[in-house]
């Protein structure tokens, strides 16, 4: 929700670059997740 309200109150990310944090962020935290199970 953060990067969101960033973007469209000042343009600090572009969209297509706010998409691409949101995909690591989701991809890292999926990671994280998993890593946790495991032990």
């Amino acid at each position: 929700m953060f990067l969101k309200e960033k973007n469209e109150a000042g343009g600090f990310f572009s969209k297509r670059d706010s998409e691409e944090i949101l995909d690591r962020h989701v991809l890292e935290s999926i990671y994280h997740v998993y890593r946790i199970t495991k032990k």
